[in-house]
């Protein structure tokens, strides 16, 4: 529990801080990405099945669509 929790809080810390923080498309898509490695490695440490994170083939102006889609996956919910 305490991995899936981590990876929790770090979604919600990069949804938090991605438009106070960060005004570059490209620093917040960087942000999103580290975020996303993250919640892959804590999701697979649990051994829960989570669909795939989007990879390097999402050009990165596209990336936050892909961010919130895949969190949508994760957690059935907007």
């Amino acid at each position: 529990w305490i991995s899936i929790f981590y990876a929790i809080s770090k979604v919600f810390v990069t949804l938090n801080d991605i438009y106070k923080k960060w005004k570059s498309v490209y620093l917040r898509c960087s942000n999103v990405r580290d975020s996303l490695k993250v919640v892959g490695n804590a999701f697979a440490k649990s051994g829960l099945d989570i669909p795939a994170i989007p990879g390097i083939d999402v050009r990165p102006e596209m990336y936050e669509k892909a961010f919130e889609a895949f969190i949508i996956k994760v957690f059935g919910t907007k």
